[in-house]
């Protein structure tokens, strides 16, 4: 490589000018808030939040949750979620933005994904009898849902930051996270698939699952 000699004598390579001007170039654009640290997702566990949401009625439930300020809200379903599922669930969903879950109450097996966010749909998909799956940095977070029908996966995950968070029942999961709070809300699953429609939270620092009720309509 060829040198270049300064004033003083000392060697320089082309390499060494060349690393010195990218090293000016970033000092200033980092001086100027033009270049910013990247989050990197470690699986750090959400602290819980304190709130009490009346959860026998999935309307009502949901409502309560967007009533929350900078909230994202995620639903997923695992297996087959039609069997008992109710016009009031699924006009909840549609309330919140979500227009394709009129085919969860189809007999046929679906999949279903769906991201709310402050008030907006940022996401939906509703499958066939398939497994699917999507994953987004939403806020300070990364949000990672899966879905999978019973012939499939048998699937229904959420994960926030590396760390799964859904109930994992049978039916409709739904996980509530602040935006910019290390602060999971609730983690809910209604249980579809037989006619008492049970409840379920996951108590994730204990790793349990609890049955909290029933849905009463």
């Amino acid at each position: 490589m060829r040198e270049l000699y300064s004033k003083n004598g000392f060697k320089i390579t082309w390499l060494e000018i060349l690393f010195l001007v990218i090293l000016v170039v970033v000092v200033i654009l980092s001086a100027s808030g033009k270049v910013h640290s990247i989050r990197t997702y470690s699986g750090h566990i959400l602290d819980r939040a304190t709130n009490d949401f009346h959860v026998q009625q999935m309307d009502v439930f949901l409502n309560e949750l967007q009533s929350l300020n900078d909230v994202t809200i995620v639903v997923v379903t695992r297996d087959t979620p039609g069997d008992y599922t109710t016009p009031t669930m699924i006009e909840a969903l549609q309330n919140m933005g979500f227009n394709q879950a009129n085919l969860l109450a189809d007999e046929a097996c679906h999949s279903f994904i769906g991201i709310w966010k402050n008030g907006e749909v940022i996401f939906q998909q509703v499958g066939n009898d398939e497994t699917l799956s999507y994953a987004t940095p939403i806020a300070s977070h990364f949000v990672r849902a899966v879905s999978g029908t019973t012939n499939e996966t048998s699937c229904g995950e959420i994960w926030i930051d590396d760390l799964q968070y859904a109930v994992q029942a049978q039916g409709i999961n739904i996980v509530a996270v602040y935006n910019h709070e290390d602060t999971l809300i609730d983690s809910i699953a209604y249980d579809v698939n037989v006619p008492e429609i049970p409840i379920y939270r996951f108590f994730y620092m204990e790793q349990a699952v609890e049955q909290v009720g029933n849905v009463e309509e």
